[in-house]
């Protein structure tokens, strides 16, 4: 999922904002969910690691985001949501 060779490396020195992260996770779950891909086990594994990154004390708007997002029923609208927002 990560298309350039900077963000790699941002990924991997976990210098990527939290917001940044949320949003990738989302569209992850996106993908997998359109290509058939996406088990309950993804589900709560990926759903635990947004809710984790949404909650630690690094930016304020991460709390407004997670749970916005999250509350919408697939993740196509949960990723348009984390857009919008």
């Amino acid at each position: 999922m990560i298309l350039t060779a900077n963000i790699n490396f941002a990924a991997e020195n976990l210098s990527i904002s939290t917001c940044s992260r949320i949003v990738q996770r989302i569209l992850a779950c996106l993908w997998l969910e359109e290509e058939r891909l996406f088990t309950d086990a993804l589900h709560e594994e990926f759903q635990e690691a947004i809710f984790t990154a949404a909650t630690t004390p690094c930016e304020e708007r991460n709390h407004r985001i997670d749970p916005i997002a999250i509350a919408q029923s697939t993740w196509l609208k949960r990723s348009q949501m984390a857009c919008v927002l």
